[in-house]
């Protein structure tokens, strides 16, 4: 994957914009999720996204659904590895799609910010 990475950063491009970064890794165990709706009925509910965190059971709801899709273990050591690899190419960023700070690790080994 670094050398499909460094291909493109060698052709040129400005770094790499990753979208839904915590959904990179599911439970290698594959699951089911918790919640017994049918695809439909949370297709219905969840129409227009995440919910808002005031309906804490919409919440909760969300979070069983999605528990084993979404902020699984290895995304941070990803993310530091391919930040390594961006590093090697002066002027190029790593940006990402996600309202979680904790992606920006440290401010020199994840996400950039602040740009």
């Amino acid at each position: 994957m670094w050398q499909a990475v460094r291909f493109w950063l060698d052709m040129g491009v400005d770094g790499y914009r990753l979208d839904a970064i915590g959904t990179i890794f599911e439970n290698p165990q594959m699951p089911d999720q918790r919640s017994n709706l049918t695809e439909e009925e949370m297709r219905h509910i969840f129409k227009r996204g995440f919910p808002d965190r005031a309906d804490k059971k919409l919440v909760e709801l969300w979070e069983s659904i999605f528990e084993y899709q979404v902020e699984q273990e290895g995304v941070h050591q990803l993310m530091q590895e391919l930040r390594c690899v961006i590093d090697e190419y002066p002027d190029r960023v790593l940006v990402g799609e996600n309202d979680n700070v904790t992606y920006h690790g440290d401010g020199e080994n994840e996400l950039y910010y602040g740009l």
